[in-house]
């Protein structure tokens, strides 16, 4: 990552490997004062062009998660 933002190639291979995939979040990566808590699970809908994951939550949440400073593992 050059200035904190993943290259046009790596958002390209976010998008590929995880629109339509549903993703469980672990932790947030920074102090958030509305935290998203462990274990919630949700669809991931785009990847925005600075690698932000725009995900719909199924507690109705409306949070991105930041690629490389926000935890979450793809749900198989």
């Amino acid at each position: 990552m050059k200035n904190n933002f993943p290259s046009r190639a790596e958002v390209e291979r976010l998008r590929n490997e995880l629109v339509g995939k549903r993703i469980k979040f672990l932790s947030h990566g920074h102090p958030d004062p509305r935290p998203l808590e462990p274990g919630a699970e949700g669809l991931v809908e785009m990847v925005d062009d600075a690698g932000t994951l725009h995900v719909k939550w199924d507690n109705g949440r409306g949070l991105g998660l930041v690629y490389g400073v926000d935890l979450f593992e793809v749900i198989p």
